[in-house]
């Protein structure tokens, strides 16, 4: 319960940041290397989390019988194409980068 709640915390921040930013011409800019202050307070979240508790990866697996037929696209009434999954597909082994929340990242894996 608690790695849920912690999760739907940044989930939530980071849709209110990514709502926030949309259309300010941040897309444009190219990717920066985390800071100092990021890399040591991700770092203090892998020491503090247990992130060895795997049982949340288990849980999301139970019952899960094939992915979507179509590949995970979802159309509107015109039949086109408005959300495609792959476009979102990153390795789910890697760990986490040292720009994002290693808590955050571990929930997109989930």
């Amino acid at each position: 319960m608690r790695w849920k709640i912690f999760a739907a915390k940044w989930v939530v921040a980071a849709v209110v940041f990514g709502f926030g930013c949309a259309g300010s011409g941040f897309a444009a800019e190219q990717p920066k290397d985390a800071t100092d202050f990021t890399k040591k307070s991700n770092a203090a979240y892998l020491q503090e989390l247990p992130f060895d508790d795997r049982r949340d990866f288990e849980d999301a697996q139970r019952g899960f019988i094939a992915p979507p037929a179509d590949g995970g696209k979802l159309r509107n009434a015109k039949g086109e194409v408005i959300f495609d999954q792959k476009n979102f597909a990153f390795p789910l082994d890697a760990p986490s980068p040292e720009t994002v929340h290693p808590s955050l990242w571990r929930q997109s894996q989930i």
